[in-house]
C-alpha cells in the first residue's frame, strides 16, 4: 500500500494530462482501489481540468459488461470512440443504471455516433453534471434526432456543444440543422454548428455568453449571412471551414469581424474545388493575401503555409498508378497540424505578422 501511495503521489505531482490520468487509474487498480486512496486522489484532482480526467476505454467496456471500477468517482470525461482498429465504439452508459457516470461533465460521443446520441437524448435529464457534448460527422439523416436534442431542456445547462468541426466535409451527406426555440438564456460559451444555425442561435438571444464558435460554410450565401451577423462581434474566437469553393470579400475583410482575437480558417477538401493548403482556391489565394482590407492574421496564415497546390495539370496519366488516397491523407494531416499550430499562435497573440525586417 505504501508503494502504491508513493506511485499515486508522483503522478499527481506531475502535470495534468489524459495520459497521467490513465496512469493514475492503473495505479489505483493495482492498489485494489481502497476508498481512502480514492478520496485522496479526488482531493488532489480538484485542480485538474475536467477534460483530462477521461475514463479509460477499458473501463467503459467493463461497465457495459456489468463490471464497475472503484475509481469511477474520479472520472469527469468520457470518449466513446475506441480509436482502435477492429474494436467497436463504447456504448453510452445509462446513468439510471450506472450512477457512477453522473459526475461526468464532458462527453465525446465519437464519429457517426447516432446510436450514442439517441441514448443521450433519451437520458439528458439524468446527466446532472454534463457541461460539454461533442460529436462528429452527423448527417442529414439525423435531422429528427438533432431536433430532439435542440428541444431538450437540459441543453440549457451546457457550456459547449460541438455538432461538427471545420475538418469535416459535405461530400456525401448534408448536415442536420440545429434550431432551438427561443426561451430563457443558455450557458453556452462554445458551439460547433453550420453557419446558418450559428447565425440563428446568436440572433435568438439564447446564447448571450457565447464567445467561441466553429462553423462550416457551404455556399457563398451562407458566408455573406455569417459576415453580416452583427452579433458575431461578441465572439473572441471563430473557426470557419469553407465548403463553397469561392469566398465573398465580406468574409475576409477585417471589418466583418472587428472584435475577434483570432480567426482560424479551415481546410477545404479538394473534392469541393480547392487544394489542401489553406482553405482557399489557389486562384484566389494571392489576391486575398495581398488585399489591404484582409485581416492581418489571415494574411499571416496564408503566407505562413508553403503548401503544394494540387490543381489539375497537363501531366496526363503519369500518376495513374499512384495511391493518391494515401498521399492525400498524409499531406492533409501535415497541413492540418501546421494550420492548427498556427491557430494556437494566433490565439496567443503571436501571429508573426508583419514579418521582421
Amino acid at each position: 500500500m505504501i508503494g502504491y501511495r508513493a506511485e499515486v503521489e508522483r503522478i499527481l505531482d506531475g502535470p495534468p494530462s489524459r495520459l497521467a490520468f490513465r496512469a493514475l487509474c492503473a495505479a489505483l487498480a493495482r492498489a485494489g482501489g481502497p476508498q481512502a486512496l480514492v478520496s485522496f486522489c479526488a482531493e488532489r484532482l480538484a485542480s485538474w481540468p475536467d477534460p483530462v480526467r477521461e475514463a479509460p476505454w477499458s473501463w467503459l467496456a467493463a461497465l457495459d459488461a456489468g463490471h464497475s471500477k472503484p475509481g469511477w468517482p474520479l472520472v469527469r470525461s468520457l470518449a466513446l470512440g475506441s480509436a482502435r482498429c477492429g474494436l467497436r465504439d463504447a456504448a453510452l452508459p445509462d446513468p439510471r443504471r450506472h450512477p457512477e457516470v453522473r459526475g461526468v461533465t464532458h462527453l465525446d460521443l465519437g464519429w457517426f455516433a447516432d446510436e450514442q446520441l439517441t441514448a443521450l437524448v433519451e437520458t439528458m435529464d439524468q446527466w446532472d453534471g454534463l457541461r460539454s457534448i461533442q460529436i462528429g460527422h452527423l448527417t442529414d439523416m439525423e435531422e429528427e434526432l438533432v431536433a430532439k436534442l435542440a428541444a431538450a431542456p437540459a441543453v440549457a445547462r451546457l457550456e459547449s456543444l460541438s455538432l461538427l468541426s471545420v475538418h469535416e466535409d459535405m461530400w456525401h451527406f448534408g448536415k442536420p440543422s440545429f434550431r432551438p426555440a427561443t426561451g430563457r438564456p443558455w450557458r453556452l460559451r462554445h458551439a460547433g454548428l453550420r453557419a446558418p444555425d450559428l447565425v440563428h442561435l446568436m440572433r435568438s438571444g439564447l446564447v448571450p455568453e457565447l464567445r467561441s464558435a466553429e462553423v462550416l460554410v457551404c455556399d457563398t450565401g451562407e458566408a455573406q449571412e455569417l459576415a453580416g451577423c452583427e452579433e458575431l462581434a461578441r465572439l473572441d474566437r471563430l473557426a470557419i471551414g469553407f465548403r463553397c469553393g469561392t469566398l465573398p470579400t465580406e468574409v475576409v475583410d477585417q471589418a466583418s469581424f472587428p472584435s475577434l482575437d483570432a480567426m482560424f480558417l479551415g481546410i477545404v477538401d479538394e473534392y469541393h474545388g480547392a487544394g489542401y493548403s489553406c482553405g482557399f482556391p489557389a486562384r484566389t489565394k494571392a489576391d486575398i493575401a495581398s488585399a489591404n482590407t484582409t485581416r492581418p492574421e489571415l494574411v499571416a496564415f496564408l503566407s505562413h503555409l508553403d503548401a503544394e497546390e494540387l490543381d489539375d495539370s497537363d501531366e496526363g496519366d503519369e500518376r495513374a498508378d499512384d495511391d493518391f488516397r494515401t498521399e492525400r491523407t498524409e499531406r492533409h494531416a501535415e497541413y492540418l497540424a501546421e494550420a492548427r499550430g498556427f491557430a494556437h499562435l494566433m490565439i496567443d497573440g503571436n501571429i508573426g505578422w508583419p514579418p521582421a525586417t
